[in-house]
């Protein structure tokens, strides 16, 4: 009886370990790093795209073993992260040591993209639904209704704007234009592919994916 006490006891204390280390583990996100370089002895800069948007500790971890990575002496790292398949040129996070590990995420966080993702479609006839990402991350539903042509827009902070277009014909796909819009000859067009292409006088220069 005593042995099997021991024995009772020893395996609690092994699961009590095992589950303590469980907890410590963080499962790190698919990575690649597309550049690291390194400044004498001063700075390392890493570009990083990530596979799926994450959490803070998350990234503390990632950064982590990115820095680990490297055997330069540098008094400052500089990681900055990307979305893999997005089209915004700016980074989604950064997590610098300076020299300390600061961590800032520029971009929606995971739950809160899904909710912009997930929110309901304007009452109409819906043309297309994008998350666009211009400085700031949102969601945009283009939509007829009582023969007008609407643009909404859902912002993070659950704020939404509806606003008039003019719809038309193009070689390059739907156009959609406002008012303001005709005034700085910018407009949007809604591709073959179904994505919402950004259009001005010196030509397409941002494109938001289908929701």
């Amino acid at each position: 009886m005593r042995n099997q006490l021991k024995l009772s006891i020893a395996l609690a204390s092994l699961l009590a370990v095992v589950a303590a280390c469980s907890d410590n583990t963080t499962e790190l996100p698919h990575y690649k790093i597309t550049e690291d370089t390194v400044k004498g002895s001063i700075k390392r800069t890493v570009e990083v795209e990530l596979s799926a948007r994450t959490d803070e500790a998350t990234l503390q971890a990632l950064a982590k073993e990115i820095h680990g990575l490297s055997d330069a002496n540098v008094e400052r790292t500089f990681i900055g992260y990307r979305l893999a398949n997005d089209k915004n040129q700016g980074y989604w996070a950064t997590t610098h040591y300076n020299p300390n590990l600061e961590v800032q995420i520029l971009g929606e966080s995971a739950s809160d993209y899904e909710k912009i993702k997930n929110t309901a479609s304007p009452s109409g006839e819906v043309i297309g639904s994008w998350m666009a990402n211009w400085g700031y991350e949102y969601k945009m539903t283009a939509y007829n209704k009582d023969g007008k042509t609407y643009i909404q827009s859902v912002y993070s902070d659950g704020t939404s704007s509806d606003k008039v277009y003019e719809q038309s014909q193009s070689d390059k796909g739907i156009k959609l234009q406002d008012e303001g819009g005709k005034e700085r000859a910018e407009y949007y067009i809604i591709n073959q592919k179904g994505e919402l292409e950004f259009w001005s006088e010196n030509g397409n220069y941002y494109t938001a994916p289908k929701s």
